[in-house]
């Protein structure tokens, strides 16, 4: 089910009260394989979440800017810079929160992806709580790529702008895909197992195997073999 979203914020800041300058999502199923291999503009809009934040609503709300941060974005692409800092059409902080929040509660208990655990997530519900706006999922729905990743030795690949909240989100929900599915057997691969696990115990020309013609015997055990390896398969993906 798609109600994964990985989110991307683009700061002037490392820690929960910096400004945002734009909110990316992406919705994904992590278990399946459709991003691998794709760019953002082969899957629908409904999707993908992108907000331009006006940063004066920021500043007017409390938050702050980072030196560090904006000593930063001025090595980063004149593409990228002009993404996050440049006037064009922007909404206020907390509107774009809460076209955020209706984007996740699209679908039941959204669970929510940050490239780092303590970064985007944590900044957008300090910012949520600030303006009073529910936390659209459940503390234990958060998920982290930097895990997933270093587990699978898979890393995104950005065919897009860097440092841009949408292209980063979907590169890193792609990775994603691509790292769950290097760990996570697949059933088609259990079923294989369990096809060759079946022609060894119903071999005729074993003595302690079932016999060919204990056809109720046979029946029994590769329907007990095959239902094993598929919800092995679903407990792992789950």
């Amino acid at each position: 089910m798609n109600n994964h979203i990985m989110l991307d914020c683009e700061t002037i800041g490392t820690v929960p009260g910096s400004t945002i300058l734009t909110i990316g999502g992406f919705r994904f199923d992590p278990r399946e394989t459709d991003l691998i291999g794709t760019k953002l503009e082969d899957h629908s809009p409904r999707r993908q979440f992108y907000a331009r934040i006006d940063r004066r609503s920021c500043f007017l709300a409390g938050m702050e800017d980072e030196q560090a941060t904006l000593d930063w974005w001025e090595k980063q692409s004149a593409e990228a810079r002009q993404e996050a800092f440049d006037a064009g059409p922007r909404v206020d902080i907390d509107a774009g929160l809460v076209d955020l929040r209706d984007f996740c509660n699209a679908y039941e208990e959204p669970h929510p992806w940050s490239h780092g655990a303590g970064f985007d997530v944590a900044l957008l519900e300090w910012a949520m709580r600030l303006f009073g706006i529910a936390i659209p999922w459940n503390f234990r729905h958060i998920r982290d790529t930097r895990t997933a990743y270093s587990m699978a030795g898979q890393y995104p690949r950005n065919n897009g702008l860097k440092h841009h909240a949408l292209h980063d989100a979907f590169a890193q929900a792609e990775a994603v895909q691509r790292a769950f599915n290097a760990i996570i057997p697949t059933r088609c691969e259990r079923l294989e197992e369990a096809l060759k696990t079946i022609a060894d115990v119903t071999n005729p020309d074993d003595p302690e195997s079932h016999r060919s013609d204990d056809r109720e015997g046979c029946l029994d055990t590769v329907h007990s073999i095959a239902l094993d390896a598929i919800s092995t398969a679903d407990g792992e993906r789950g």
